[in-house]
């Protein structure tokens, strides 16, 4: 059987698991701790898609906000408490799993930092399903989404050319 593609680079937070929702709990937890009351929902409106560092440089340019030493350190362990593998979105391991029997190839494209990534794989059972083809910003010099270099990595590394994968065909 051929099909009409040679694999699929899924993103992570919000596509394969609901992680979302869990980092913007530890935002407004850790920021509230640190005296700031900037609500869940404007954070999520402003940070969706965002790296840790972009939303702190928003919350600085946007609100005046710098945090105090010791900020980062308690919103990832608010983020590793509240974490597990209940975050892995109803359907999607078994997708993968459908797509890995079928011999699709598969990466990860996310804009999570290098030790988070690997943490959140870890956690909801996935390091397995991507291997070596899970990818962030520090495979691309820091260039996070929505800048295009981070699937361009990903899909070369998978070995396709940019005529090859339709998405880069539409996009660029």
């Amino acid at each position: 059987m051929e099909r009409g593609f040679q694999g699929v680079i899924f993103d992570f937070d919000g596509v394969l698991i609901d992680s979302e929702g869990i980092a913007y709990d530890a935002w407004v937890g850790a920021m509230g701790e640190a005296g700031e009351r900037i609500g869940r929902q404007a954070l999520m409106d402003a940070g969706n898609g965002l790296t840790n560092a972009m939303l702190l440089d928003w919350l600085g340019r946007e609100h005046g906000w710098e945090p105090q030493p010791g900020f980062t350190e308690e919103l990832n362990r608010r983020f590793v408490e509240a974490f597990g593998s209940g975050a892995v979105i109803p359907g999607a391991a078994e997708t993968l799993s459908r797509l890995r029997a079928a011999g699709v190839p598969l990466a990860l494209a996310t804009n999570s930092g290098q030790e988070e990534m690997v943490f959140k794989l870890g956690e909801v059972g996935l390091a397995e399903v991507f291997g070596d083809h899970a990818y962030n910003p520090s495979h691309v010099q820091g260039r996070a989404k929505p800048e295009p270099d981070l699937y361009r990595h990903a899909a070369q590394a998978l070995g396709w050319t940019p005529r090859s994968a339709w998405w880069l065909k539409t996009a660029w």
